[in-house]
């Protein structure tokens, strides 16, 4: 009654209720408040919005605090469901209300993905209504008010020269202006009278800030000329190991110098991620250049780490410089699978393969459950959807011994084709087995080569001893 609507065509229709009032009132008062928002819906003539009325919802839902990433976190929503209706009153409506169910828990999410907000699909109704009850009142109300999705900031790359995380306090910065100030600006002094070492003192300056005029010493050491190098070099983004190697300076004089200018620090890190995200662009842009019918799977495999970090750091605009989605016609379905026909014809394709192999005239092969159930294709399928083959597969495998058995009857009738005495040396390379495997079957092989009528040599290890 919910899920469509229409009228009886008889000429004595029967109006079955849908509800019948008085037996729990809070059951009464849901029914009542989804019969206004139908009526609401049929009788009153709403202007046609830009957004369509999904994605509208969407958004809602968004900003009342259900999203989960990019989309819609169905737990909360089934969740803030059961409060506002109560379980008694979904399940009359054959709707999912519990996380503890096997199917249908992620509705919420689903009814309204991209192919519904896009208004290329009409959603469930029903559903739809039941949701717009978690964000305003009544239907009027949710048309009138206006719903702004705040989109969550993008997270920020963080690039070369990131400060770690410290396990440790940082320095007082008072402490640390009084130490250089006593020590006149020389580190060594200073880190010494605060109990910690030069590089300590180094990092706690930067995370707080602190300038320090580069030394006289080291100015004259690298030289104005070679100072203006690296921080030009810094400035453009140089990784610093790149930097130190390309110069020859040390990574302390590097520190030094970003001491003397506190913002240098900061400069650098930034520029580093403007040049690694138009690495990633360059790849992404290449990619489509040189392929142009590549689709989004194909540009995916071949720019895994590109697509990735643009997928994190840079989503918009991955998502405009990529081709289009083609999607298959969303009326029409996989053809469901009749498993019990299914798990019928793999028996019988199981009995067919077992009796192939035992009756085969070349060399054989071990019959496993595992090589049984791949060869008619139900390896992968979960167990309880083909217990008939699981359990025509375990009685058609072989066990190791009976395995051997067979491949040494088998051996032993080739062998017998050449009419010679048997001896272990030509028999071992028939069989492909080792010669202590061949003697754990020394009265097997005995037997079965007096049946065949083939003589065994005297000297062989398979020949009875004479005592």
């Amino acid at each position: 009654m919910w899920h469509m609507s229409g009228q009886c065509v008889c000429r004595q229709p029967q109006y079955v209720p849908a509800h019948i009032m008085g037996k729990d009132s809070a059951i009464d008062t849901s029914f009542i408040w989804l019969a206004k928002q139908v009526r609401t819906i049929l009788s009153d003539d709403h202007s046609a919005s830009e957004v369509p009325l999904a994605a509208r919802l969407r958004s809602a839902l968004r900003c009342r605090g259900f999203a989960a990433g990019s989309g819609l976190d169905s737990g909360a929503i089934l969740a803030a469901l059961n409060l506002r209706y109560g379980q008694p009153f979904l399940r009359g409506l054959d709707i999912p209300s519990s996380t503890e169910e096997a199917s249908g828990i992620h509705w919420p999410g689903r009814i309204l993905g991209s192919i519904t907000t896009n208004g290329e699909r009409t959603p469930n109704v029903l559903r739809a209504l039941l949701l717009l009850g978690l964000v305003s009142k009544d239907v009027n109300d949710f048309y009138l008010s206006p719903i702004e999705e705040v989109k969550p900031s993008a997270p920020r790359p963080k690039g070369y020269g990131t400060p770690r995380e410290l396990t440790r306090k940082l320095l007082p910065s008072a402490d640390i202006n009084a130490a250089l100030q006593a020590s006149k600006g020389k580190i060594s002094k200073a880190a010494y009278s605060l109990g910690v070492g030069p590089s300590h003192l180094v990092v706690d300056m930067q995370r707080q800030g602190i300038r320090l005029d580069l030394p006289a010493c080291t100015a004259r050491r690298l030289g104005a000329h070679l100072i203006a190098k690296v921080r030009c070099a810094l400035q453009t983004g140089i990784p610093k190991t790149e930097i130190a190697s390309l110069f020859g300076v040390s990574k302390w004089s590097i520190q030094l110098i970003e001491l003397d200018s506190p913002k240098l620090r900061t400069v650098h890190r930034e520029v580093t991620v403007d040049l690694q995200r138009d690495t990633h662009r360059n790849a992404i842009l290449h990619r489509r250049q040189t392929h142009p019918t590549a689709s989004r799977s194909e540009i995916l495999r071949a720019c895994k780490g590109a697509w990735k970090w643009l997928l994190i750091f840079d989503k918009e605009w991955l998502g405009e410089n990529l081709p289009e989605v083609n999607r298959t016609n969303a009326g029409v379905r996989a053809r469901r699978i009749n498993w019990r026909d299914f798990d019928i014809a793999r028996v019988v394709a199981i009995r067919k393969l077992v009796r192939t192999e035992l009756e085969k005239q070349d060399r054989p092969t071990r019959l496993t459950t595992s090589r049984l159930l791949r060869s008619v294709g139900a390896i992968g399928k979960n167990p309880t959807l083909v217990p008939l083959s699981v359990a025509e597969a375990k009685r058609g495998s072989e066990s190791e011994e009976a395995y051997m058995l067979r491949r040494i009857n088998w051996a032993l009738f080739e062998y017998s084709q050449f009419r010679i005495p048997l001896s272990m040396n030509q028999f071992r390379r028939i069989a492909s087995l080792h010669p202590n495997r061949i003697l754990q079957f020394r009265g097997h092989i005995r037997e079965t080569a007096m049946k065949l009528g083939l003589e065994i040599d005297a000297r062989c290890a398979i020949a009875e001893v004479e005592i």
